[in-house]
């Protein structure tokens, strides 16, 4: 990059932005250009991580993995949950469509003049429900 040459003035587009970047980088307080593109601003975020010392550098790691370990853990629980209630909601429409078929079973028997006892036995339900349909 010796043969850039250009200021922070004169760059014109996202090629003379990087080349402009890369070669003061080790100079600069802060990034230039960070309004015009937001890459700029992830790497002057990464230059900030870069740049801390050991002590500081040992202490955003171990927040950093409490951070991930906790969204891991959230995450798990999201998607464990969902399944979850998933096959709770299969069960539970199961279960409704077997008392819906039992009904219309009773129906049809009532329908086709079937004594009330012969429906209770069948069916497994009781005379007031039967009388109901």
């Amino acid at each position: 990059m010796p043969f850039f040459d250009k200021e922070e003035a004169e760059c014109e587009n996202g090629l003379d932005y990087w080349l402009y970047m890369l070669k003061y980088m080790e100079k600069l307080e802060t990034l230039p250009f960070k309004g015009q593109k937001a890459l700029f601003e992830r790497l002057e975020k990464l230059a900030k991580i870069v740049s801390l010392n050991k002590k500081e550098r040992d202490e955003y790691e171990e927040c950093l993995k409490v951070y991930r370990d906790n969204k891991n853990v959230w995450d798990y629980a999201l998607r464990e949950g969902r399944q979850e209630g998933h096959e709770k909601g299969r069960q539970e429409g199961r279960q409704e469509g077997r008392e819906e078929a039992i009904y219309q079973i009773a129906r049809n028997m009532r329908e086709r003049g079937i004594d009330l006892a012969s429906i209770i036995a069948c069916t497994g339900l009781d005379a007031e429900a039967i009388v109901a349909l």
